[in-house]
């Protein structure tokens, strides 16, 4: 039963370079990350979120949601498009191009994409857990977290979504003390039931929360 999730175009309205006269050109180099949650292959089963359920004490615990922050970071597929302008619109051959494939078609999916100038604010948010640990709005986070996921009835999927979530914020919050820009930023869910029955789905012109980017995108699968 394979099952696909491809990109078809993005449109960046203002890319965040000011050309001034002759000597600057007004081009960005935009890296695109996109962070994905399946409830088919969740975090459930994988040892990091076993060691959220089975930790003793608070420490034990924020290591562990930590473990799931790197886990997702490393797992994002990054997508480097340079010389981009004002207004462009940037498309990826005539099939798209596939962020996210599964041998299964999930019940859930979540998706979260971000464009920004530079990818190091979402490296230097969670390349290690030391990282993590040590970033100022972890704490806030992983005190919330056994909430978000309690109140679920799919706490596993639930904390992969928030994981995501976590990171976006991370990387919006550090965008606003640098000059490194956030160019777009769009979370989304879906389940199988409203938004893609017979295993298809197509959206063009979705606009981001920032209003400064629109994505055409596809969902595809079919059971054997």
């Amino acid at each position: 039963m394979p099952f696909y999730f491809k990109i078809n175009k993005i449109k960046i309205i203002d890319n965040k370079e000011s050309g001034f006269l002759f000597f600057h050109k007004d081009l960005a180099t935009i890296t695109f990350e996109s962070f994905f949650a399946d409830s088919e292959k969740t975090i459930n089963k994988c040892d990091k979120y076993k060691m959220y359920l089975s930790a003793k004490d608070e420490k034990a615990k924020e290591v562990a949601i930590a473990e799931m922050v790197v886990d997702a970071v490393k797992r994002r597929q990054t997508i480097k498009v340079d010389s981009v302008k004002d207004n462009q619109i940037l498309t990826f051959g005539d099939t798209g191009c596939t962020l996210y494939r599964s041998g299964t078609i999930p019940d859930n999916i979540g998706w979260c994409l971000m464009g920004t100038e530079s990818d190091q604010d979402i490296r230097n948010v969670g390349m290690s857990i030391e990282a993590v640990l040590k970033h100022p709005n972890f704490k806030t986070f992983a005190s919330a977290f056994s909430g978000l996921v309690n109140l679920s009835k799919n706490p596993a999927f639930s904390a992969s979504m928030a994981v995501l979530k976590y990171i976006g914020e991370c990387v919006a919050s550090s965008m606003k003390n640098n000059q490194d820009d956030m160019v777009g930023l769009l979370y989304t869910s879906f389940n199988r039931w409203e938004h893609y029955p017979n295993g298809e789905r197509k959206a063009e012109d979705v606009l981001d929360l920032t209003g400064n980017m629109m994505v055409d995108y596809s969902i595809f699968g079919f059971t054997d």
